[in-house]
């Protein structure tokens, strides 16, 4: 799948493209199912960036080639305020490289746990915001018949003004359409696909465990519901001592609401995890969720230029996360080890890479199983 091209390597000379040695790693501040997510410094503006770096052999081996090229096709064409930028992507021999926004707050999820480990929640407005711009998200999805299929609070950053912002979308899917990996678009699909597995076990929907989806689009519904649930809860309906129980409490469907929450906040719950996915709120239009009396009072169309209602922690500064070390180039670019690198302190070294893409004023092109912008 990626032979080598002399054509693309010769485009290693050009000063303009992106390249590898243009950044600095500075700290691996996430793990994904094949990728490695580290805070670097951008060396030409010396602004801070996420590299997302993809392993070759890795992701063949795991047989994922095509949701790395799922990735990065959404990342270039989703444009809403509370979807993550790509800045630009490119490769070396052994890797590829996904350069995007970096945002010192961190994750959602991380947040959260911050306040179950005080066993505390969110408070009722701050939920309720929350909410609301995912299902901002949601309704651009629903327009452009996307369905991402792995919403959790572990897929959403905290930008500086602490609103959300969406990443991750290897598992997204085009309804009706399936990626064909040799001539890197979309195509069209006669029947609904369901994978071996699609999301993360506690959020994912009964449909898809089933293997019995009518609409992807309850999908995404049913996981909305799921962190509803937890922001109100402090933790999820269906979570069990391993991932097999949490599987088998899902098919069961046997879930306890707070009865101390008010009454909007049971019943929306209610009908966003209903076990009819024909029949769960707002799988024909989102809308019909906004309109529900639980989000009286919020202003969807401007919820983004809008002040979070509570005043969450934020970092002080980035020295939080940033502990400048050198990682050997040769090491983390070309090795197919999955080994931690953190804890290396060698000299910065480059080696043979080469570049093949460039993100810009959305120019697209796809060539011979390469990134090429």
């Amino acid at each position: 799948m990626f032979k080598e091209d002399q054509k693309n390597l010769a485009l290693s000379s050009n000063n303009k493209l992106p390249q590898i040695r243009n950044y600095q790693l500075l700290k691996k501040i996430g793990e994904g199912s094949y990728g490695k997510i580290y805070l670097s410094e951008d060396l030409k503006t010396s602004s801070l960036v996420t590299l997302k770096i993809i392993d070759k052999t890795f992701l063949e081996l795991l047989g994922k080639t095509e949701e790395a090229f799922i990735e990065q096709f959404m990342l270039i064409h989703l444009k809403h305020k509370n979807i993550i930028n790509l800045h630009s992507c490119f490769q070396t021999k052994q890797k590829l490289i996904f350069e995007i926004e970096y945002f010192k707050n961190g994750n959602f999820e991380n947040y959260l746990k911050q306040i179950q480990n005080k066993n505390g929640i969110l408070s009722y407005e701050t939920s309720k915001f929350y909410l609301a711009e995912i299902l901002n998200i949601l309704l651009y999805f629903q327009k452009n018949k996307i369905a991402h299929l792995d919403l959790k609070p572990g897929n959403f950053l905290l930008d500086e003004r602490l609103h959300l912002k969406l990443i991750d979308f290897a598992t997204c899917k085009i309804i009706g359409k399936e990626y064909d990996l040799k001539t890197k678009k979309f195509i069209k699909q006669n029947n609904i696909i369901i994978d071996n597995y699609l999301g993360t076990p506690e959020y994912v929907s009964p449909e898809i465990l089933n293997k019995n989806v009518i609409n992807f689009k309850s999908c995404d519904i049913w996981s909305f519901g799921i962190i509803m649930y937890e922001l109100f809860h402090g933790y999820t309906p269906f979570k069990g001592k391993n991932e097999k129980e949490t599987i088998q409490n899902i098919k069961n469907g046997n879930f306890k609401i707070d009865e101390k929450l008010p009454f909007e906040v049971k019943d929306l719950i209610n009908k966003l995890l209903n076990y009819n996915q024909e029949e769960r709120l707002g799988v024909n239009d989102i809308k019909d969720i906004m309109k529900h009396k639980f989000f009286e009072g919020i202003n969807f169309e401007n919820l983004f230029e809008e002040k979070v209602p509570e005043n969450l922690k934020k970092c002080s500064s980035d020295s939080l996360f940033v502990q400048k070390r050198k990682i050997s180039f040769m090491e983390e670019l070309y090795s197919t080890d999955e080994s931690d690198f953190d804890n290396h302190s060698v000299n910065f070294s480059c080696g043979n890479d080469f570049c093949v893409v460039k993100y810009e004023d959305n120019n697209i092109e796809f060539y011979d199983n390469y990134f090429v912008l």
